[in-house]
């Protein structure tokens, strides 16, 4: 969810989406229709871990947080925009395509 908010907040839109608009919009379409994942210590191992082992740096550590979740709650597929920085991760069992 905070990367939701960070990227409503920052899309570069004419009328930019301000911080209260964000929380209303997350608020009634995530919350209410997905299950939160909360990440564990081992959540956060994992995904420093993959990154380190494919010399990955910065913030793609996010992304891998993302995917680690995903795995853990055996999902089959993420939506992302940002594909190039997902499959570089290596996903396991987990296809990465565009809305």
């Amino acid at each position: 969810m905070a990367e939701c908010y960070a990227t409503l907040t920052a899309l570069p839109l004419p009328k930019r989406i301000q911080a209260a608009e964000a929380r209303i919009l997350i608020e009634e379409n995530f919350i209410k229709r997905l299950t939160i994942l909360e990440l564990t210590q081992a959540d956060y191992a994992t995904a420093i871990t993959r990154c380190s082992q494919l010399g990955l740096v910065s913030g793609v550590v996010y992304d891998a947080l993302h995917l680690v979740a995903a795995e853990r709650a055996n999902c089959q597929r993420i939506y992302t925009y940002n594909l190039m920085h997902f499959n570089r991760l290596q996903p396991h069992r987990i296809t990465v395509t565009a809305p």
